[in-house]
């Protein structure tokens, strides 16, 4: 077994090879800047440009692909929305096309964005068509190209992650920031439904679709007990021990902040349901926030 991981270098991508290697599987990372000080061997790709290193493909059987220009990192203007989109689903028809003829298996990275900003009235489950904004177009189309591997007798797999909690990188720190010093307080409403995943469940669940050949399809990598944005902000700050006492952040200011579109995605509400995971026999080892957030903030 050989696993290919883009992205590798990323909050996920360093979990997960930190655990793979640990059992002794052998990964490789395709990354924009080769490195020696990385703890595996890299090699060059440029999806813009469509060029991977030949030898990285050598004897691959499994594919992670985790790259992509981050969601919340910059406004969204056009060019900005075009890498979103570009980095996700060129980089995959890249790999697609430069597959070797070893590989068994194409495991994706994919988001609960599939069921769109706001989902009020009912639980997301994976057989639900998605919704029609930006963020759904994306993971539309991102599936859309990790379903082209299946054609070549490969497996796939498309996680479709919620918000991840880890201490290092992803939102928590952002989260927690604000609340260390005493300026935390729910956004918008606060109401709105937070779909979250720890980062330690979120890297098992892909080791498990690496290893066991019954994982095949979309499946929804979130937690089974969603919270509210109220009560997240507040179990930081029990956490932390500190008060919130600050009234929430208005959704138009963060409009302004941010721009429309990322606003409305940061505050979107939307109920993702772990029940097919669940069933699969996947058992949580952080199942609940209180659980979570323990382990995660000192």
């Amino acid at each position: 077994m050989k696993v290919l991981i883009t992205g590798g270098s990323g909050l996920v991508g360093q979990k997960l090879t930190k655990v793979l290697t640990e059992q002794s599987i052998e990964v490789v990372w395709l990354t924009r800047n080769v490195s020696s000080s990385a703890p595996v061997k890299t090699f060059a790709w440029d999806y813009a440009k469509g060029i991977i290193d030949p030898a990285a493909m050598s004897g691959v059987t499994h594919i992670v692909h985790l790259a992509g220009a981050g969601v919340f990192d910059q406004t969204w203007d056009e060019t900005y929305k075009t890498e979103i989109l570009d980095s996700r689903v060129k980089s995959a028809r890249l790999l697609h096309q430069k597959a070797p003829a070893s590989l068994r298996a194409f495991i994706s990275a994919s988001a609960i964005g599939w069921y769109g900003a706001h989902l009020p009235d009912r639980i997301a489950e994976e057989q639900m068509p998605p919704a029609k904004d930006f963020l759904a177009n994306v993971t539309t189309a991102w599936e859309a190209q990790a379903d082209a591997f299946a054609g070549d007798n490969c497996r796939v797999v498309k996680w479709r992650i919620g918000i991840v909690l880890a201490k290092q990188g992803g939102a928590l720190p952002k989260l927690m920031a604000p609340v260390r010093f005493g300026l935390g307080a729910p956004l918008g409403s606060g109401k709105q439904v937070v779909s979250w995943i720890h980062i330690d469940d979120l890297v098992q669940l892909f080791c498990q679709s690496l290893l066991d050949t019954s994982w095949e399809g979309s499946y929804n990598a979130v937690a089974p007990e969603p919270v509210s944005n109220r009560d997240l902000t507040h179990a930081i700050a029990r956490r932390l021990k500190k008060r919130i006492w600050l009234p929430n952040v208005p959704s138009f200011m963060l409009q302004l902040l941010m721009g429309k579109g990322r606003a409305q995605a940061l505050l979107g509400s939307v109920h993702v349901s772990a029940k097919k995971i669940v069933s699969k026999g996947f058992v949580f080892k952080f199942n609940t926030i209180d659980k979570a957030i323990e382990n995660l903030i000192d």
